[in-house]
């Protein structure tokens, strides 16, 4: 498949620099998990300072960095849902922040399972990446590229948090089979860890 120049340049990426929670010394207690169709954020300060997603199979997990502020935003869509300029506004107020972006999912066994409208969501949503001032692409780990089967971001270092699973093109299993013990957003709630007032307690 002849995929657009945008595209072309993100694929040619190496593949992310990912790290367990036992490396990061990661307390569960510490971990928010969001499901399919949620877009959530954090920061360092939150009591959940590390956010992550699983179980995407042909969804997107799109991670905004904003370094400065050490926030973070996440969100678990289709790749043509992702509000991107949404996103954005969400972890910087001032376009002089730098912020770092990574995708992981959209998972495919073969050339022949991406399909055309992954290619054209994609290729709007790196252009309008490209176009955005200080914002780098810094992991593009989607279709037939290995990936972790879940991934997170700790905002206190701006480390992505990989699952234990590696998915390849001829392993592939869905449902989130890590971060089980993290708290999860419930279905159509927004959590903000950015908001003291909306920051969750741990469940007892």
């Amino acid at each position: 498949m002849d995929f657009p120049p945008e595209l072309k340049k993100a694929l040619a990426l190496p593949t992310g620099q990912y790290h367990t929670q036992e490396l990061l010394r990661i307390k569960p207690e510490e971990g928010m998990c969001i499901d399919t169709g949620e877009i959530s954020k954090t920061n360092a300060t939150s009591l959940h300072p590390v956010i992550g997603t699983g179980g995407y199979g042909p969804c997107t997990a799109v991670i905004l960095y904003n370094r400065k502020t050490k926030t973070a935003v996440i969100s678990h869509e289709p790749p043509k849902l992702i509000p991107f300029k949404d996103m954005l506004r969400e972890i910087r107020a001032n376009e002089t922040d730098k912020v770092e972006a990574h995708f992981v999912g959209a998972m495919a066994k073969g050339q022949k399972e991406i399909g055309q409208h992954d290619v054209a969501a994609f290729d709007q949503y790196l252009t309008e990446l490209a176009s955005a001032p200080n914002v780098t692409l810094k992991t593009f780990d989607v279709f037939t590229k290995p990936m972790p089967a879940a991934v997170g971001i700790d905002t206190r270092n701006g480390k992505l948090i990989r699952g234990s699973e590696v998915r390849t093109p001829d392993k592939h299993r869905e449902g989130i089979d890590d971060f089980t013990e993290w708290d999860r957003t419930p279905a159509g709630e927004s959590f903000d860890g950015t908001t003291p007032g909306q920051q969750r307690q741990k469940k007892r």
